[in-house]
């Protein structure tokens, strides 16, 4: 479901001059959610996206396995121990490429049902429902 906010963030990452690594990936991720034919996320509704810093992006949406808003954020660096991971590799020494990152994220987070996820979400104080790591506070 391509709503028109889907619409305008696709178009407003897929236009930035010279993209950070998140840029990149968020944008691969919204377009992905566009036309995935791989799970349902063809079926996302989503309601904003935002680059938190040069390896972090959330994406907040709507989604037909959950009743109300969900949000997840996604970052492949790991300042603990200066690593980068994704779903399939849990410790690599340079980032993933990021068009394939913010596909892997649309196809097989926000796309797929919740399952156990479900029983860990934190609800924020605008109802949101988070999974993955918390957001920090938006600054934009």
């Amino acid at each position: 479901m391509i709503t028109e906010t889907h619409r305008r963030l696709s178009e407003h990452f897929a236009a930035v001059e010279s993209p950070r690594w998140a840029e990149q990936a968020v944008s691969a991720c919204l377009r992905r959610l566009m036309s995935s034919t791989i799970t349902e996320a063809a079926l996302i509704a989503v309601e904003d996206a935002w680059v938190e810093d040069e390896w972090t992006f959330v994406v907040v949406y709507r989604s037909p396995y959950f009743d109300g808003l969900l949000g997840l954020r996604r970052s492949t660096y790991d300042p603990r121990d200066n690593t980068f991971s994704t779903m399939f590799d849990p410790e690599l020494t340079t980032a993933p490429d990021p068009k394939r990152y913010g596909r892997d994220v649309a196809d097989f987070d926000i796309g797929e049902p919740l399952g156990t996820v479900a029983g860990n979400l934190r609800v924020d104080d605008r109802g949101i429902h988070w999974w993955g790591h918390p957001p920090t506070p938006r600054t934009q």
